[in-house]
Protein backbone atom coordinates (compact mmCIF):
# COMPACT_ATOMS: atom_id res chain seq x y z
CA UNK A 1 0.00 0.00 0.00
CA UNK A 2 1.55 3.24 -1.14
CA UNK A 3 0.78 6.93 -1.77
CA UNK A 4 -1.28 7.84 -4.81
CA UNK A 5 -1.93 10.85 -7.01
CA UNK A 6 -5.21 12.13 -8.42
CA UNK A 7 -5.78 13.80 -11.79
CA UNK A 8 -8.97 15.09 -13.42
CA UNK A 9 -9.32 14.17 -17.11
CA UNK A 10 -11.73 14.60 -20.01
CA UNK A 11 -12.60 11.64 -22.25
CA UNK A 12 -13.62 12.36 -25.84
CA UNK A 13 -16.74 10.30 -26.61
CA UNK A 14 -19.30 10.29 -29.40
CA UNK A 15 -21.39 13.50 -29.29
CA UNK A 16 -20.16 14.36 -25.81
CA UNK A 17 -17.26 14.49 -23.39
CA UNK A 18 -17.00 12.49 -20.19
CA UNK A 19 -15.37 13.84 -17.04
CA UNK A 20 -13.16 11.38 -15.23
CA UNK A 21 -10.59 10.96 -12.48
CA UNK A 22 -7.37 8.99 -12.66
CA UNK A 23 -5.82 7.57 -9.49
CA UNK A 24 -2.21 6.47 -9.87
CA UNK A 25 0.54 5.07 -7.64
CA UNK A 26 3.35 7.55 -7.04
CA UNK A 27 5.86 4.74 -7.35
CA UNK A 28 7.97 5.06 -10.50
CA UNK A 29 7.37 2.65 -13.35
CA UNK A 30 4.62 1.52 -15.71
CA UNK A 31 1.69 -0.08 -13.92
CA UNK A 32 -1.31 -2.21 -14.85
CA UNK A 33 -4.50 -0.17 -15.19
CA UNK A 34 -8.26 -0.59 -14.84
CA UNK A 35 -11.17 1.38 -16.32
CA UNK A 36 -14.38 1.22 -14.28
CA UNK A 37 -17.67 0.85 -16.20
CA UNK A 38 -20.92 1.78 -14.44
CA UNK A 39 -24.07 -0.22 -13.93
CA UNK A 40 -27.54 1.00 -14.91
CA UNK A 41 -28.65 4.59 -14.41
CA UNK A 42 -26.86 7.90 -14.57
CA UNK A 43 -23.72 6.80 -12.81
CA UNK A 44 -21.41 9.29 -11.15
CA UNK A 45 -17.75 8.44 -10.74
CA UNK A 46 -18.14 9.28 -7.05
CA UNK A 47 -19.82 5.91 -6.52
CA UNK A 48 -16.67 4.08 -7.66
CA UNK A 49 -13.94 6.23 -6.15
CA UNK A 50 -13.42 4.11 -3.05
CA UNK A 51 -12.67 1.03 -5.16
CA UNK A 52 -10.49 3.01 -7.56
CA UNK A 53 -8.43 4.43 -4.71
CA UNK A 54 -7.95 1.01 -3.15
CA UNK A 55 -6.60 -0.48 -6.38
CA UNK A 56 -4.35 2.52 -6.92
CA UNK A 57 -2.81 2.04 -3.48
CA UNK A 58 -2.21 -1.58 -4.50
CA UNK A 59 -0.15 -0.47 -7.51
CA UNK A 60 -2.83 -0.22 -10.22
CA UNK A 61 -3.68 2.94 -12.18
CA UNK A 62 -7.46 3.41 -12.21
CA UNK A 63 -9.90 5.58 -14.14
CA UNK A 64 -13.48 6.34 -13.10
CA UNK A 65 -15.69 8.56 -15.24
CA UNK A 66 -19.18 10.03 -15.20
CA UNK A 67 -21.51 7.96 -17.34
CA UNK A 68 -22.92 9.66 -20.41
CA UNK A 69 -26.34 11.31 -20.27
CA UNK A 70 -26.44 12.05 -23.99
CA UNK A 71 -28.29 9.28 -25.86
CA UNK A 72 -28.84 7.28 -22.66
CA UNK A 73 -32.09 6.94 -20.73
CA UNK A 74 -34.28 4.35 -19.03
CA UNK A 75 -36.01 3.56 -22.33
CA UNK A 76 -33.01 3.96 -24.61
CA UNK A 77 -29.75 2.18 -23.84
CA UNK A 78 -27.21 1.57 -26.55
CA UNK A 79 -24.72 -0.95 -25.14
CA UNK A 80 -22.56 -0.55 -28.26
CA UNK A 81 -22.27 3.18 -27.57
CA UNK A 82 -21.40 2.56 -23.94
CA UNK A 83 -18.76 0.08 -25.08
CA UNK A 84 -17.23 2.79 -27.26
CA UNK A 85 -17.06 5.08 -24.22
CA UNK A 86 -15.21 2.38 -22.27
CA UNK A 87 -12.72 1.90 -25.10
CA UNK A 88 -12.12 5.65 -25.28
CA UNK A 89 -11.20 5.52 -21.59
CA UNK A 90 -8.88 2.57 -22.26
CA UNK A 91 -7.19 4.58 -24.99
CA UNK A 92 -6.62 7.48 -22.61
CA UNK A 93 -4.93 5.24 -20.05
CA UNK A 94 -2.75 3.50 -22.64
CA UNK A 95 -1.23 6.88 -23.55
CA UNK A 96 -0.09 7.61 -20.00
CA UNK A 97 3.63 7.20 -19.25
CA UNK A 98 2.87 5.51 -15.92
CA UNK A 99 0.71 2.80 -17.53
CA UNK A 100 1.83 -0.43 -19.14
CA UNK A 101 -0.25 -0.32 -22.34
CA UNK A 102 -0.28 -4.10 -22.56
CA UNK A 103 -1.93 -4.45 -19.14
CA UNK A 104 -5.05 -2.25 -19.31
CA UNK A 105 -8.34 -3.94 -18.44
CA UNK A 106 -12.04 -3.23 -18.00
CA UNK A 107 -14.09 -3.61 -14.82
CA UNK A 108 -17.86 -3.64 -15.27
CA UNK A 109 -20.66 -3.94 -12.71
CA UNK A 110 -24.26 -5.06 -13.35
CA UNK A 111 -25.27 -3.41 -16.66
CA UNK A 112 -21.56 -2.95 -17.24
CA UNK A 113 -21.48 -6.74 -17.53
CA UNK A 114 -23.40 -6.40 -20.80
CA UNK A 115 -21.21 -3.52 -21.99
CA UNK A 116 -17.68 -4.76 -21.24
CA UNK A 117 -17.80 -7.98 -23.34
CA UNK A 118 -18.94 -5.92 -26.35
CA UNK A 119 -16.00 -3.57 -25.88
CA UNK A 120 -13.60 -6.49 -25.58
CA UNK A 121 -14.71 -7.98 -28.90
CA UNK A 122 -13.99 -4.67 -30.63
CA UNK A 123 -10.44 -4.03 -29.48
CA UNK A 124 -7.30 -5.96 -28.71
CA UNK A 125 -6.24 -3.08 -26.44
CA UNK A 126 -8.16 -4.63 -23.52
CA UNK A 127 -5.86 -7.06 -21.67
CA UNK A 128 -8.26 -8.48 -19.07
CA UNK A 129 -11.87 -8.35 -17.88
CA UNK A 130 -13.44 -8.04 -14.42
CA UNK A 131 -17.19 -8.66 -14.22
CA UNK A 132 -18.96 -7.79 -10.99
CA UNK A 133 -22.56 -8.98 -10.51
CA UNK A 134 -22.90 -9.51 -14.27
CA UNK A 135 -26.43 -10.77 -15.17
CA UNK A 136 -25.45 -12.77 -18.30
CA UNK A 137 -29.13 -13.11 -19.24
CA UNK A 138 -31.21 -10.62 -21.21
CA UNK A 139 -32.31 -7.41 -19.46
CA UNK A 140 -35.93 -8.44 -19.80
CA UNK A 141 -35.44 -11.90 -18.34
CA UNK A 142 -33.40 -10.39 -15.49
CA UNK A 143 -36.22 -7.96 -14.68
CA UNK A 144 -38.78 -10.76 -14.83
CA UNK A 145 -36.67 -12.91 -12.52
CA UNK A 146 -36.38 -10.09 -9.95
CA UNK A 147 -40.16 -9.58 -9.92
CA UNK A 148 -40.87 -13.29 -9.72
CA UNK A 149 -38.26 -13.90 -7.02
CA UNK A 150 -39.65 -11.14 -4.85
CA UNK A 151 -43.25 -12.28 -5.27
CA UNK A 152 -42.29 -15.86 -4.44
CA UNK A 153 -40.51 -14.75 -1.26
CA UNK A 154 -43.60 -12.88 -0.04
CA UNK A 155 -45.79 -15.86 -1.01
CA UNK A 156 -47.82 -13.94 -3.60
CA UNK A 157 -50.55 -15.90 -5.42
CA UNK A 158 -49.50 -17.72 -8.60
CA UNK A 159 -51.92 -15.67 -10.69
CA UNK A 160 -50.44 -12.39 -9.50
CA UNK A 161 -46.93 -13.59 -10.27
CA UNK A 162 -47.88 -14.60 -13.81
CA UNK A 163 -49.67 -11.26 -14.34
CA UNK A 164 -46.71 -9.20 -13.13
CA UNK A 165 -44.11 -11.16 -15.07
CA UNK A 166 -46.24 -11.23 -18.22
CA UNK A 167 -46.77 -7.47 -18.04
CA UNK A 168 -43.04 -6.93 -18.52
CA UNK A 169 -43.34 -8.07 -22.13
CA UNK A 170 -45.71 -5.17 -22.78
CA UNK A 171 -43.09 -2.57 -21.89
CA UNK A 172 -40.20 -3.60 -24.10
CA UNK A 173 -37.33 -1.24 -24.86
CA UNK A 174 -34.64 -1.29 -27.52
CA UNK A 175 -32.30 -3.23 -25.23
CA UNK A 176 -34.80 -5.65 -23.64
CA UNK A 177 -33.72 -8.76 -25.53
CA UNK A 178 -29.97 -8.18 -25.59
CA UNK A 179 -28.26 -11.58 -25.49
CA UNK A 180 -24.84 -11.37 -23.81
CA UNK A 181 -23.71 -14.89 -24.75
CA UNK A 182 -22.42 -14.17 -28.30
CA UNK A 183 -20.03 -11.49 -27.06
CA UNK A 184 -18.93 -13.62 -24.10
CA UNK A 185 -18.04 -16.45 -26.48
CA UNK A 186 -15.63 -14.09 -28.24
CA UNK A 187 -13.78 -13.01 -25.10
CA UNK A 188 -10.21 -14.30 -25.23
CA UNK A 189 -8.81 -12.27 -22.35
CA UNK A 190 -8.51 -13.51 -18.76
CA UNK A 191 -11.78 -13.02 -16.86
CA UNK A 192 -12.44 -12.51 -13.16
CA UNK A 193 -16.14 -12.75 -12.26
CA UNK A 194 -17.40 -11.74 -8.82
CA UNK A 195 -20.81 -12.52 -7.32
CA UNK A 196 -22.46 -12.03 -3.94
CA UNK A 197 -24.55 -14.89 -2.59
CA UNK A 198 -27.04 -12.38 -1.16
CA UNK A 199 -27.61 -10.63 -4.50
CA UNK A 200 -31.36 -10.47 -5.22
CA UNK A 201 -31.01 -8.29 -8.34
CA UNK A 202 -29.79 -11.04 -10.69
CA UNK A 203 -30.02 -14.85 -11.00
CA UNK A 204 -26.54 -15.45 -9.60
CA UNK A 205 -26.14 -19.18 -10.22
CA UNK A 206 -27.60 -19.06 -13.71
CA UNK A 207 -25.48 -16.03 -14.63
CA UNK A 208 -22.28 -17.73 -13.50
CA UNK A 209 -23.14 -20.88 -15.43
CA UNK A 210 -23.94 -18.96 -18.60
CA UNK A 211 -20.57 -17.24 -18.29
CA UNK A 212 -18.67 -20.50 -17.86
CA UNK A 213 -20.50 -22.13 -20.77
CA UNK A 214 -19.94 -19.18 -23.09
CA UNK A 215 -16.24 -18.92 -22.28
CA UNK A 216 -15.83 -22.68 -22.63
CA UNK A 217 -17.61 -22.65 -25.98
CA UNK A 218 -15.20 -19.94 -27.11
CA UNK A 219 -12.18 -21.91 -25.95
CA UNK A 220 -11.29 -19.56 -23.07
CA UNK A 221 -10.25 -21.43 -19.93
CA UNK A 222 -8.59 -18.40 -18.30
CA UNK A 223 -11.47 -17.48 -16.01
CA UNK A 224 -11.86 -17.19 -12.26
CA UNK A 225 -15.20 -16.96 -10.42
CA UNK A 226 -15.48 -15.87 -6.81
CA UNK A 227 -18.63 -16.03 -4.68
CA UNK A 228 -18.71 -13.82 -1.57
CA UNK A 229 -20.98 -14.97 1.21
CA UNK A 230 -24.02 -12.78 1.96
CA UNK A 231 -22.76 -9.97 -0.30
CA UNK A 232 -25.37 -7.94 -2.17
CA UNK A 233 -25.43 -6.64 -5.76
CA UNK A 234 -22.70 -4.12 -4.91
CA UNK A 235 -20.62 -6.84 -3.21
CA UNK A 236 -21.30 -5.27 0.15
CA UNK A 237 -22.16 -6.88 3.47
CA UNK A 238 -23.72 -4.41 5.86
CA UNK A 239 -22.01 -1.08 5.40
CA UNK A 240 -18.79 -2.22 3.76
CA UNK A 241 -17.43 -4.35 0.97
CA UNK A 242 -17.44 -8.10 1.46
CA UNK A 243 -14.30 -9.26 3.26
CA UNK A 244 -11.65 -10.14 0.72
CA UNK A 245 -13.39 -8.63 -2.33
CA UNK A 246 -11.09 -5.66 -2.95
CA UNK A 247 -8.02 -7.73 -2.09
CA UNK A 248 -9.11 -10.42 -4.55
CA UNK A 249 -9.43 -7.93 -7.40
CA UNK A 250 -6.11 -6.25 -6.60
CA UNK A 251 -4.23 -9.55 -6.25
CA UNK A 252 -5.73 -10.97 -9.43
CA UNK A 253 -4.80 -7.92 -11.53
CA UNK A 254 -1.37 -7.59 -9.96
CA UNK A 255 -0.64 -11.30 -10.43
CA UNK A 256 -1.55 -11.49 -14.11
CA UNK A 257 -0.87 -13.52 -16.18
CA UNK A 258 -0.13 -16.17 -13.52
CA UNK A 259 -3.33 -15.42 -11.58
CA UNK A 260 -5.41 -16.22 -14.67
CA UNK A 261 -3.87 -19.60 -15.43
CA UNK A 262 -6.64 -22.22 -15.30
CA UNK A 263 -6.68 -24.55 -12.33
CA UNK A 264 -9.71 -26.71 -11.50
CA UNK A 265 -9.26 -26.04 -7.81
CA UNK A 266 -8.93 -22.29 -8.21
CA UNK A 267 -11.27 -21.40 -11.07
CA UNK A 268 -14.41 -21.31 -8.91
CA UNK A 269 -14.20 -20.50 -5.21
CA UNK A 270 -16.73 -19.77 -2.52
CA UNK A 271 -20.05 -21.50 -1.92
CA UNK A 272 -22.58 -20.67 -4.63
CA UNK A 273 -26.10 -19.79 -3.45
CA UNK A 274 -29.17 -21.86 -4.23
CA UNK A 275 -31.22 -20.57 -7.15
CA UNK A 276 -34.57 -22.36 -7.17
CA UNK A 277 -35.98 -20.88 -10.39
CA UNK A 278 -34.39 -19.96 -13.71
CA UNK A 279 -34.66 -16.58 -15.39
CA UNK A 280 -36.65 -17.00 -18.61
CA UNK A 281 -37.90 -14.62 -21.29
CA UNK A 282 -41.41 -13.37 -20.41
CA UNK A 283 -44.14 -14.63 -22.76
Amino acid sequence: VGPIGREEVRISARDTGLDGTVFAPRELGRHPAVVFVHGAGRGSRVALIDQAEYLARAGIVTLVYDKRTVEYSFANRDFDLLADDALAAVGLLRERPDVNPDRVGLWGVSEGGWVVPIAVTRSSDVAFVILVSAPNVSPQSQAAWVFDDHLRRIAAPEGLRQLMVGSLSMGEFNYSHHNPAPALRQVRQPVLAVYGTGDRAIPVVQSSRVLVQALTDGGNAAYTIRFFEDADHDVRVGGGFAPGYLQTVANWVGGLPMSAEPSPRAQIAGAAPVQAFRAVEPP
